[in-house]
């Protein structure tokens, strides 16, 4: 089971008539705790493009988020990429393995696709246990010359026109604020010429406009005796009108202005009917967000229908607050999300500079250069010119706003693009006229979320033996010729054992035997399962915004754009003196970098001397050895690294390594950066003795991990036919970098392949250890100036 995590209670005193905390609100704030006690992760997707010939392959690199911590999900492993058809049904998937938060992989489109319309799913077993689950869904087009689907005619103009009020209700005889929206037959919102409010001798009272996507908002006074109606004019000259109809002729008002940079305005607001029974209860303002959760203690005064709360912003969660207002009996009267922008949430990067060699274009990037923390981004490099980019979110719109927002969003980037006072006023308005969270709270007081799927990490081996004549010291030993792996695990007293945290290849082969302190093998009533199992997974269709166009894309026939014929190596490493070449996936440790052993160093250089000089402080002694990192150093002095021999843990006892020469060793990966299991940095090495015997002896018992992870791939271009300039401008790929790590200088450095094209754009999501976001999109003129 996950476990429980700390509910932060802060409670704020904003007014001189506070009172302390009462029992009955202690209900709202035990019931919100225990709904939010399970730590959620959220996922992003970026992919290299959106719309694939039949003949390439969709890359993607996943980002996993604490939303509550704002933090990498560090402790992830098990992630699932699958893809569905545009009917809902799961075409194929894959096991990838997470590491700091973040996971990337390809599938390849020339197998089990035809032109049409995809999503592409990523999502993990821990996140079916939430009602609202963040999985990734990313819609993605093959296109190709399928004329079936070349056109959707839309018949008419039809036009959804809402008058949405702030806070969720229209009260009688007091002044509201009504936001508004206007959407087509595509859901997309549609921008109004003109609008203004008429009574009922067509008199204009004031009037208003829209942004770009169709919202709006106006304040007006409500007098169910003297009604008012909403009259708009569209660019296409179509004019629509609707009343304003108070829903509540007793309740309470809310209007909230979240322009000022360092103070939120809350306005509370009743009339005269209501104010007497209000005068009689206590109220609480609660702000909260992912289990977060602080209040202000609020009463109505005789004689007074307008407050003004004043709260801080420094006060503020980061990002997304919810305000909700309760009274003593626990009901929510008016709720209302608002978006805190703070520097925490943002890491900002920019292009440094750009040389274009003969055959390539080398492209720096940097963040930060003034602190040490760690920056991770993926990057597609696409024509400037392509039209196989169409995603309308990124990674500050899918970690920080749509978790906490009901139905569909058009176009959430936007609301991040720019950080001015128009995007800001513009986020303010989706927020207002969206109404109440994504969170019920029905479901908060009655259905607590409960952990019924495990949180997975790694593959896990359960077993039993089913055997009286166990001689004591016996233990269970697992051998992988394919993983190259040897471990062993005891047997408790009611002969089960279990293997934890593996990390095993799919369609690779395993097998046990029971071992005595003899080192005799049998295999004798030993029975176990393989977790995790196979599983088919759904994807519902009525909660993915779909963005089916009106025009599908084709390409005709007449000539190959991608040559498929050419067989592309995505993996192949060439080395001249290796007879065997041995697969070695390094266990809990991708980011491990393979030391080059053969041109480096000669056979009797000692691996402990490698050690020292690839990042780490060994210290000898007669009786012991201490290795050291110098990364990250703790009161007490540096911290060890994790050595594995074989792939069996030395325990920090590294004695063994005292006289062990290079000759003796096959490959040895080392790893200086923190991982979750060691923050000391990982080091592997494998000996050339190992699995060199042969075939294991019948006294095992084998099985095929059908559900094991998929090694990620080395980008591979597509080999295009670039006689079609217009055509590889538009559809064609120049680059797909999934893991970029700053350097020490603060920089992102890489090559990208001249090919002929003049501007570029590079398309950059990314996460930073400290949880601040990165997202940008970034036009380069290669031959001129930079923009």
């Amino acid at each position: 089971m996950r476990p429980l995590s700390i509910i932060y209670i802060l409670c704020l005193l904003y007014t001189t008539t506070s009172i302390a905390q009462t029992d009955k609100f202690n209900i709202i704030e035990s019931s919100y705790g225990e709904f939010f006690a399970l730590d959620q992760e959220t996922i992003f997707t970026h992919v290299n493009k959106s719309k694939y010939l039949p003949s390439e392959q969709l890359w993607f690199k996943s980002y996993i988020y604490n939303t509550k911590t704002l933090l990498p999900y560090v402790t992830t492993t098990n992630v699932y990429a699958e893809i569905f058809d545009d009917s809902g049904q799961l075409i194929t998937k894959k096991l990838c393995y997470a590491e700091d938060g973040m996971t990337y992989g390809n599938f390849d489109l020339t197998k089990k696709f035809t032109p049409g319309f995809y999503f592409l799913k990523v999502t993990t077993n821990w996140m079916k246990n939430f009602k609202n689950e963040h999985s990734s869904v990313q819609q993605f087009e093959i296109i190709g010359n399928d004329n079936e689907q070349a056109s959707e005619i839309i018949s008419e103009r039809h036009y959804d026109f809402q008058l949405l009020p702030e806070g969720g209700k229209i009260l009688n005889d007091a002044s509201n604020t009504i936001g508004f929206k206007i959407l087509n037959n595509q859901g997309k919102g549609v921008k109004i010429a003109s609008g203004k409010l008429i009574d009922t001798e067509n008199n204009s009272v004031s009037t208003f406009v829209s942004n770009d996507y169709g919202m709006g908002k106006f304040e007006v006074f409500i007098d169910a005796k003297k009604p008012l109606s909403v009259s708009v004019t569209l660019d296409d000259g179509t004019e629509l009108t609707k009343k304003i109809v108070p829903t509540d002729l007793r309740g309470i008002a809310i209007s909230i202005n979240n322009l000022n940079p360092d103070r939120l305005y809350v306005n509370l607001k009743t009339n005269v009917s209501t104010l007497p029974e209000l005068l009689k209860q206590q109220f609480y303002l609660v702000i909260h967000r992912d289990g977060l959760l602080k209040k202000v203690d609020f009463n109505f005064e005789s004689n007074k229908l307008d407050y003004v709360i004043s709260i801080p912003k420094v006060d503020l969660f980061d990002g997304i607050n919810i305000l909700t207002l309760f009274n003593a009996d626990k009901k929510p009267f008016l709720e209302r999300i608002v978006f805190n922008e703070t520097n925490k949430l943002f890491a900002k990067i920019e292009l440094l500079g750009r040389s274009v060699d003969s055959d390539s274009t080398t492209i720096r990037l940097r963040s930060s250069i003034k602190d040490t923390i760690s920056r991770n981004i993926s990057i597609s490099v696409l024509p400037a010119s392509t039209k196989s980019y169409d995603q309308d979110n990124n990674i500050y719109s899918s970690f920080l706003l749509e978790p906490y927002v009901a139905g569909t969003i058009e176009n959430p980037s936007h609301y991040f693009k720019d950080q001015d006072r128009k995007t800001i006023y513009d986020l303010d308005l989706l927020l207002l006229t969206q109404g109440w969270s994504s969170y019920s709270w029905n479901s908060i007081f009655l259905n607590p979320q409960k952990p019924y799927y495990n949180f997975e990490s790694g593959i896990e081996i359960k077993g039993k033996i089913n055997s009286n004549i166990i001689k004591k010291g016996s233990e269970v030993v697992l051998v992988s010729k394919d993983n190259q792996l040897i471990v062993t695990e005891t047997i408790d007293a009611e002969n089960n054992f279990n293997f934890n945290n593996l990390f095993l290849l799919d369609s690779t082969s395993i097998s046990l035997s029971i071992q005595d302190k003899k080192q005799q093998l049998s295999y004798s009533g030993l029975y176990y399962t393989i977790y995790p199992k196979e599983f088919t997974d759904i994807l519902d269709l009525n909660n993915v915004s779909i963005k089916r166009k009106a025009n599908h894309s084709y390409i005709d026939n007449d000539f190959k754009f991608i040559y498929n014929d050419i067989v592309s190596l995505d993996t192949v490493s060439i080395r001249a003196t290796r007879k065997k070449p041995k697969n070695k996936p390094v266990y809990r440790s991708f980011n491990s970098e393979l030391v080059d052993l053969e041109s480096t160093y000669v056979p009797t250089s000692l691996i402990l001397e490698i050690i020292r000089q690839n990042g780490f402080d060994v210290i000898q002694k007669i009786d012991d050895i201490q290795i050291l990192s110098r990364s990250k150093i703790t009161f007490s002095g540096g911290i060890p690294p994790t050595v594995y021999i074989d792939n069996a843990p030395l325990n920090g006892y590294f004695t063994d390594l005292q006289y062990m020469t290079v000759q003796e060793v096959d490959e040895l990966f080392i790893s200086t950066s923190p991982s979750v299991n060691s923050l000391g940095g990982n080091i592997h090495i494998f000996t050339k003795k190992t699995f060199e015997s042969g075939s294991l002896p019948s006294a095992f018992n084998s099985s095929t991990i059908n559900t094991g992870f998929i090694m990620p791939q080395k980008y591979s271009s597509p080999m295009y036919n670039k006689s079609d300039q217009k055509l590889f401008a538009e559809y064609g790929v120049l680059h797909w970098i999934p893991n970029i790590k700053m350097d020490k200088n603060g920089e992102f450095v890489f090559k990208i392949s001249n090919y002929m094209y003049d501007n570029i754009h590079l398309y950059i999501e990314g996460m930073c250890s400290d949880g601040s976001l990165i997202s940008k999109t970034e036009r380069i003129d290669i031959n001129g100036n930079m923009n």
